[in-house]
């Protein structure tokens, strides 16, 4: 338990030592002031330092009571003892009114105003362990949230792992069959392209020519149809639709891939890894996109880690490509390596509008997105966080509206590298 703190109010120094002289008994720290004013500076310097404030009532300036009022609006649970003259009982209870726990009359027992300050400390220490219960308490009430939301995003996705599956299995299938006959449907194409060209030219050749009236009659029923289908707007039109073709079955595919990594867990191929060189990778592979520019900080060393080198690529890259797709046009991604204690952390600041406290508990659900639809399918950082975790690691997001976010990826060192800073640590410590 820390030690209390007291202090003592008095205009009169033969006062305040024969208080400070019943205080020393309690072990307590002392701070005396010779004035309503000066003890009011003190006071305010640290209004929760003080764990009771022993008071005279009849002071120049400043009374006592207009002191204790003071301080009651600054702080209103601090525990304040007046000491007041024999026979102003009246002024006592105005006091008390006020908000004073207790009082002693001048000139006091020493034994009463021992009796007053053990009541006032007892209080105090009663009130400071209550506070620490309260923040104990607090902090479990937000783990057991944390831990819940995470329960129920875990359950979530397993509750769609095989609903993912298998629609993943479903949609492989078609987007195989699209991918194949746009290639089939490209070559006929060219194909097409090449006989029309013979065709063109055999059609200029009969309008120069003079042939049977039977097949001149079937090159102009020819020259009707190309007239009506108009085959060179055919044959780029053609083209057209092939690469809107392509375009949505590589969409169907990056669906499919996503969707697969929902439904996955870190494989069995993890290996120590240094972090540094796939940082490095994930911020090339995240880094489209967008117009902002990612910039990473140099990193001296190694960032060891027992981790699959594709999940984590894929983890990091899903946070930058995030941090430069909110950022605006000609701004910086700034990411950064450290490594501390056991960890290593990865953070990746943008410049984005930031992430309202209302979305905050959201920003890892499936299929949670705020950009417009079909410009994400909401699984990024969902994906980047059942990876990390997977790993043993955790994510954290530090954001407000306006000055943009930093998303930190914590992953545990490698266990040699671990005992090694431990061992550098306890060394510093002893040096």
């Amino acid at each position: 338990m820390s030690q209390a703190r007291i202090l003592i109010v008095d205009d009169s120094h033969a006062m305040r030592r024969s208080v400070a002289e019943t205080v020393e008994r309690f072990g307590a720290a002392m701070v005396e002031a010779g004035d309503a004013l000066d003890a009011l500076r003190r006071f305010k310097a640290d209004p929760k330092s003080f764990d009771l404030v022993t008071c005279d009532i009849e002071m120049p300036g400043m009374n006592g009571l207009e002191l204790l009022r003071v301080i009651r609006e600054l702080r209103p649970d601090q525990l304040v003892l007046m000491v007041t003259g024999q026979g102003d009982l009246s002024t006592a209870l105005k006091a008390i009114h006020l908000g004073a726990y207790d009082y002693v009359m001048k000139p006091f027992d020493p034994a009463d105003l021992e009796s007053a300050i053990k009541r006032g400390l007892d209080v105090a220490g009663l009130k400071r362990r209550n506070a620490e219960l309260v923040a104990e308490l607090s902090l479990k009430v937000q783990e057991l949230s944390e831990t819940r939301q995470r329960m129920t995003r875990q359950e979530r996705l397993a509750a769609l792992g095989g609903l993912v599956a298998g629609l993943a299995h479903e949609l492989n299938n078609p987007v195989g069959v699209l991918s194949s006959n746009i290639t089939a449907l490209r070559e006929y194409a060219c194909d097409l392209g090449r006989l029309y060209e013979r065709f063109d030219a055999l059609r200029r050749a009969v309008v120069v020519s003079r042939l049977g009236a039977s097949f001149v009659k079937e090159v102009e029923g020819i020259l009707e149809i190309e007239r009506r289908i108009d085959p060179a707007f055919v044959l780029r039109d053609m083209g057209h639709l092939m690469d809107e073709m392509e375009g949505a079955g590589k969409r169907i595919a990056e669906v499919v891939r996503g969707l697969k990594a929902l439904d996955s867990t870190v494989d069995q191929t993890t290996e120590r890894v240094d972090l540094a060189p796939l940082v490095a990778e994930a911020c090339v592979r995240g880094g489209t996109g967008g117009d902002a520019v990612v910039e990473i900080a140099p990193f001296i060393g190694e960032a060891p880690v027992e981790a699959s080198s594709v999940q984590i690529v894929e983890a990091v890259a899903h946070i930058v490509r995030n941090a430069v797709q909110v950022s605006p046009h000609g701004e910086t991604v700034r990411v950064r390596i450290d490594r501390s204690r056991g960890k290593v952390v990865v953070s990746v600041s943008d410049k984005g509008p930031g992430i309202p406290e209302e979305n905050l508990h959201r920003i890892f659900e499936p299929f949670f997105t705020t950009r417009p639809v079909g410009s994400g399918m909401g699984l990024g950082l969902t994906i980047a966080d059942a990876i990390v975790r997977a790993h043993g690691g955790k994510i954290e997001v530090e954001t407000k509206p306006g000055p943009g976010s930093t998303f930190r990826v914590h992953l545990p060192l490698a266990e040699a590298a671990s005992a090694d800073a431990d061992r550098m640590a306890v060394a510093e410590n002893r040096s």
